[in-house]
């Protein structure tokens, strides 16, 4: 299921999918996405996986956070959705961006990872990294515009992980743009401004 905000103005200049964490749902990321251009196509999709409270992508666990082959089943569902979506608007040669929060930010690495061609450019707001137990290779983003943004009081997901997604990334070749707020697992004003800036540039 995506909730789709139309263009207001045409002819429409890019594609940009919200996607939201667990417990989240197709509501949820919209106050990140007010304020920009309004020839945009925007997407809030919803996870496939019922949580105790909303949805989710991949069933979450206590010892490690989930590798990328809990993602592939939902990342090629959501891909097949909006493929549809995009093809049924005449939309499907816009430039396509991701935008995750949380465990949706681990979404948002792997459907890169694994539609590298397909991806214009990926925000990550105090999200994970997926460890690769399939055959993908973080130089498959080598160039790719690719911002990050994690609070320094999360305890949902440590600042740690967000240091070290930036440098496997970075080592990969990934163009990356980090914000780092004195917050906890949200994102702070500051980041979302930089966020806007990342999208729109």
């Amino acid at each position: 299921m995506i909730r789709t905000i139309r263009p207001k103005s045409q002819p429409p200049r890019r594609v940009v999918a919200f996607v939201h964490g667990w417990t989240g749902d197709e509501h949820s990321m919209e106050i990140f996405s007010q304020g920009l251009p309004d020839d945009w196509w925007i997407l809030f999709p919803r996870g496939p996986i019922t949580a105790p409270s909303g949805y989710g992508w991949a069933p979450t666990r206590q010892d490690a956070w989930p590798p990328i082959s809990a993602f592939e089943p939902a990342c090629r569902g959501l891909m097949t959705e909006i493929d549809l979506r995009l093809t049924e608007s005449s939309a499907q040669n816009l430039p396509l961006s991701l935008v995750g929060f949380s465990q949706g930010g681990a979404v948002c690495h792997a459907l890169t990872l694994i539609y590298p061609d397909r991806i214009d450019r990926t925000a990550i707001l105090a999200g994970f990294l997926p460890s690769l137990d399939r055959p993908y290779e973080l130089s498959r983003l080598a160039g790719k515009p690719y911002f990050l943004a994690h609070g320094l009081r999360d305890e949902t997901i440590p600042v740690e992980v967000a240091h070290e997604s930036v440098r496997l990334l970075e080592s990969a070749g990934v163009d990356v743009a980090y914000c780092e707020s004195n917050t906890g697992h949200k994102l702070a004003l500051p980041c979302l401004k930089q966020l806007h800036a990342f999208l729109i540039r």
